[in-house]
């Protein structure tokens, strides 16, 4: 925290014991309307004159917001008000204040008091008491928070409700992550029968490490070997492409399945973070242009040994616990499973299915209510299926070992990136 003090005018000897005890007064007084603040106005309402607002933004460390203001009485108190959608309650700071008609002010926040992630919204408030207890507000402000600690300023590229955030050097990047989230977006509202999100923000990355860096900034832990992440709050979506031969590529990869974690969260409001991973996940994944080779092989080699893991483990929210083995293996059993839930009951009962799990029904209850069926008996119809697709594939011997030591490889290396840093303590997202 930083403020400017503000020189006190001369005071004679005869008058300082009188206006000492007005401060008193005044003083109990502000202190008592700050208590009730903002949940209890004060009466009287006041109006500021030359307010200016800018902040100071340190990525992942603090952010310092301040403030210039003038009131046509004393000034006595001062409160910082922070709201933001990831905040189930706003982050309110009384800020020490030298008493005066104008005051220049600057509060510094850390972020992780503010629980930020490494994207959000920020709505800025500030409200001053004078003496007489006439309250003054400015007028909300919103504040983007986004990576700033870059090499390049974002160059912004709008179309409809998306806007995609690159590192300006060469304009294709935007114009084809536009285009494949366009796509992706309708794609996804199409499928599961949904209008939201009205906006997206999606940040591109020329490297994997740049984006790692700003996730581990703000204690995320991505435990994916696709170089994307999602922030559902605000509707935001970071990947990684560097701008060559298999940009294209790359991007069509993980853009779709970001957009569709997006839908997901959009429709499913506070409860996304309570949805069986096999459902968000295996959506996601089915949104590629084409199935992955690797997890396809993975699925059958399993299935063929009676290696699969329950359906009943896989409606954890999150496969991050599991080993890379059994992560590989969770992956491929979600996308297999949606694709049957698709092909076996249609796209109203993947629509019915995503609203019970959005109306805060549980694993087996969504199922139950939308599909008809028990989970098990779920489970034991898409085993049934499964193998019968197995006995259908030929696979050579030894292709398993080779297509899963590479995707242990793509884990290693995204996990060389990505683990949180050593020196700051992992948290949850938000």
């Amino acid at each position: 925290m930083s403020h400017h003090q503000l020189p006190e005018l001369p005071r004679s000897a005869t008058n300082t014991a009188p206006r000492a005890l007005r401060r008193i007064i005044g003083g109990g007084l502000v202190a008592l309307l700050l208590l009730l603040l903002p949940g209890q106005p004060a009466a009287a309402q006041g109006v500021l004159t030359d307010v200016e607002h800018w902040e100071t933004v340190s990525y992942g460390d603090a952010i310092t917001f301040n403030v210039r203001a003038a009131a046509p009485t004393e000034i006595a108190a001062a409160r910082l008000i922070v709201s933001a959608r990831h905040l189930s309650e706003p982050h309110v700071a009384d800020v020490p204040v030298a008493p005066g008609t104008a005051v220049e002010l600057a509060q510094t926040v850390p972020v992780d008091a503010l629980a930020l992630p490494p994207f959000a919204s920020l709505e800025v408030t500030w409200e001053f008491v004078d003496t007489a207890g006439v309250l003054y507000t400015t007028r909300p402000i919103t504040v983007l928070y986004l990576d700033n600690s870059l090499p390049w300023a974002w160059a912004r590229q709008t179309e409809g409700e998306i806007t995609v955030y690159t590192d300006g050097t060469d304009p294709l990047v935007a114009s084809i992550a536009l285009e494949i989230a366009a796509d992706a977006l309708g794609s996804a509202r199409h499928a599961l029968g949904v209008d939201g999100p009205d906006e997206v923000h999606l940040f591109v990355y020329p490297e994997l490490p740049l984006m790692a860096q700003s996730l581990q900034s703000h204690g995320e832990n991505v435990q994916d070997w696709v170089a994307a992440y999602a922030i559902p709050a605000y509707h935001a979506a970071f990947v990684a492409a560097s701008p060559q031969e298999d940009l294209r590529i790359n991007l069509e990869r993980d853009i779709p399945h970001e957009m569709t974690h997006l839908v997901i969260a959009s429709a499913a409001g506070g409860q996304a973070r309570q949805f069986p991973g096999w459902f968000n996940e295996g959506l996601a994944l089915m949104s590629a242009p084409a199935p992955d080779p690797t997890l396809q092989n993975v699925l059958l080699e399993a299935a063929k040994g009676s290696k699969l893991l329950p359906l009943e483990a896989l409606c954890a929210p999150r496969f991050g616990g599991l080993s890379p083995q059994d992560m590989a293996l969770a992956y491929a059993q979600s996308q297999s499973v949606m694709r049957y839930i698709s092909s076996r009951f249609g796209a109203w009962q993947v629509q019915a299915l995503l609203g019970e799990y959005a109306a805060g029904a549980g694993c087996e209850e969504g199922v139950r209510r939308a599909l008809g069926v028990s989970l098990a008996q779920l489970e034991t119809q898409w085993h049934n299926d499964l193998l019968n697709q197995a006995a259908r594939t030929p696979q050579g011997e030894g292709s398993l070992a080779v297509w899963l030591v590479m995707w242990l490889v793509s884990v290693g290396l995204a996990l060389l990136f990505i683990a949180p840093q050593p020196n700051r303590p992992a948290r949850q997202r938000a």
